[in-house]
């Protein structure tokens, strides 16, 4: 009696309920997939009505969603810089208050990583 070898019988985690499918072994378990972007086609509702607010700078190319009324009456405590890979000229930066809660977001580079459609709708800030 030695190792089993390839081809051998079902191998060890291979009994009846395991299938096979092509050369990997599946047993009943599924990979945990990202969340798909959701977008919303309806109205807010009014509780949440200006709750976040785009604004667009052309000239610097840089867009910035405030969420709540003003993220300057709570103050930005800091920014957190996020990686969007290798992408040159496009940076994302989180604002986060004294709290901790998430105030505000910095997109430069604005016009390759948001669509048409939502930097048309942002309020312009270089006209």
């Amino acid at each position: 009696m030695g190792r089993a070898r390839r081809g051998d019988g079902p191998g060890p985690g291979r009994g009846e309920g395991s299938r096979r499918r092509g050369d990997r072994l599946h047993r009943g378990r599924r990979r945990r997939r990202r969340p798909a972007l959701v977008v919303v086609s309806e109205p807010w509702p009014d509780a949440l009505q200006g709750a976040a607010r785009l604004t667009f700078d052309a000239e610097a190319d840089a867009a910035y969603v405030a969420l709540g009324p003003d993220p300057g009456v709570g103050g930005v405590a800091r920014s957190v810089p996020v990686d969007t890979g290798d992408e040159p000229g496009i940076d994302v930066v989180l604002d986060v208050d004294a709290n901790g809660r998430l105030v505000g977001v910095e997109v430069l580079g604005a016009r390759r990583m948001l669509a048409p459609e939502v930097l048309a709708a942002a309020q312009r800030l270089d006209r």
